[in-house]
C-alpha cells in the first residue's frame, strides 16, 4: 500500500524541505513554501526479512542433483 508523504517546495526556485519553513534557504524569498503530497511505494525486499537457515552455502559442483526429477 502507498504511503502518503508530505514534503514543502518553493514556489520560485523549487528547493525542497520535510518541513514549513518561513523563508526558503534556497532562494531567500520569504512565505514561497508550499505543501506538496508524493506517494511512496515499498518495493518487497528492501523491508523484508532475512531468512536465516543453519545449513552453510556449497560449492555448486558439490551439489547432488539426483534427488531432482
Amino acid at each position: 500500500m502507498a504511503k502518503l508523504k508530505i514534503k514543502f517546495a518553493c514556489t520560485e526556485c523549487g528547493t525542497e524541505s520535510p518541513k514549513w519553513l518561513g523563508k526558503c534557504p534556497g532562494c531567500g524569498e520569504w512565505n514561497t513554501m508550499v505543501e506538496e503530497k508524493e506517494s511512496v511505494v515499498k518495493t518487497p525486499g528492501m523491508g523484508s526479512r532475512l531468512i536465516q537457515t543453519k545449513e552453510k552455502p556449497q560449492s555448486i559442483i558439490h551439489i547432488d542433483n539426483e534427488q531432482e526429477p
